[in-house]
Order: structure tokens, then C-alpha cells, then sequence
């Protein structure tokens, strides 16, 4: 539901992980290193991120922003 109570369909990003992926051949996922190298932690990548997706028009993520039911049809 939409904050006027109506129904609305979205599609956008569904996943953003500070994670990133996993290296096998490293032992440990790149993209993890360089946010905790960037952002010292999960929370602050978070606050970042959200403002950073918000400017870009993105709307349904993290606990900050509104949540939607993935069906995964």
C-alpha cells in the first residue's frame, strides 16, 4: 500500500549487500574490505547508502525505507 492506502506495484533493486561477493580464490569478498575500509561499519555503509539510492529515485530498502514482499514467482 501506497501512504494513500491504494495498491501499487514496484519494481526496482531487490538486493544491496555490503558484502558484495565472496572470493574463493581471495579468501574473503573485496567489496566487504572496501566498505569497512570507506565506511568503518555496516550501520554508517547503511545511512550512506540509503541517501545515496533515495537521490537516485529509488524508494523500497533497508529497514529506513519503505519494505516490499519479494514473490518469487
Amino acid at each position: 500500500m501506497n501512504p494513500l492506502g491504494c495498491a501499487f506495484f514496484s519494481k526496482g533493486v531487490n538486493h544491496v549487500d555490503p558484502r558484495g561477493d565472496w572470493s574463493p580464490a581471495l579468501g574473503y569478498s573485496p567489496y566487504e574490505r572496501a566498505v569497512g575500509d570507506r565506511y568503518g561499519g555496516f550501520e554508517t555503509w547503511v545511512e550512506e547508502t540509503v541517501v545515496r539510492l533515495r537521490s537516485w529515485g529509488y524508494e523500497g530498502l533497508f529497514d529506513q525505507m519503505p519494505y516490499t514482499v519479494i514473490l518469487d514467482v
